[in-house]
């Protein structure tokens, strides 16, 4: 039997080919890379932890320290010690006498002194008229711890009347302090001379 060739088999086989060829270049659907994925790498992030601030300290008020009071009369305890004659005549008689009197502060704090005291004497009558005058020397302010003491010196004209008493008074101080009054002359229109608190005869 002869072979008649058929001009449509050949079309046919012309419009196949290609198509075979087109088939066998297109990738399959796993191997093409997906493009519209976005890769994401979750990064993750530690905050790093604040030191808290460190407290600051509060202001602190520097002391003040308040002047120390006076004393009072009634602050204070008066004894009297070393009574001496001071000048004599020349037959030795004598003719001023000096007294240490020593101030104990008896107060509940400290309270301080300065200046000169004045003193009064009395007789069985009253205050004697004396005139007080103040002898030279400084006049530091001293202050008296509870306990503590000083000292200061007067003097007066000898004669064989005694006081009977002796009031002190401190600058300020309306409030006479009552003072022994052993041996103290009492001589009329007498003057009494007194040193300073803290310096002696």
């Amino acid at each position: 039997m002869a072979y008649r060739h058929d001009p449509r088999v050949s079309r046919f086989l012309l419009l196949l080919v290609p198509c075979v060829l087109a088939a066998a270049c297109v990738p399959t659907e796993s191997a093409q890379p997906d493009l519209g994925a976005t890769s994401t790498t979750a990064v993750t992030t530690t905050a790093r932890p604040t030191a808290a601030p460190e407290p600051v300290p509060a202001a602190q008020e520097r002391p003040t320290r308040g002047r120390t009071r006076p004393c009072r009369g009634s602050d204070l305890a008066v004894t009297l010690e070393n009574w001496r004659p001071r000048e004599r005549t020349s037959d030795g008689a004598t003719v001023v006498v000096a007294v240490d009197y020593r101030l104990r502060n008896e107060g509940a704090d400290p309270c301080t002194v300065q200046g000169w005291p004045e003193l009064t004497l009395y007789t069985a009558t009253g205050p004697l008229e004396a005139h007080n005058s103040r002898l030279p020397g400084d006049t530091p302010v001293i202050t008296l711890p509870r306990g503590a003491d000083t000292t200061f010196s007067a003097s007066f004209k000898h004669c064989l009347a005694r006081a009977t008493g002796v009031r002190l008074r401190l600058p300020d101080d309306p409030d006479p302090v009552p003072v022994p009054s052993d041996e103290v002359p009492a001589c009329v229109l007498t003057d009494i001379a007194v040193t300073p608190f803290g310096r002696t005869l």
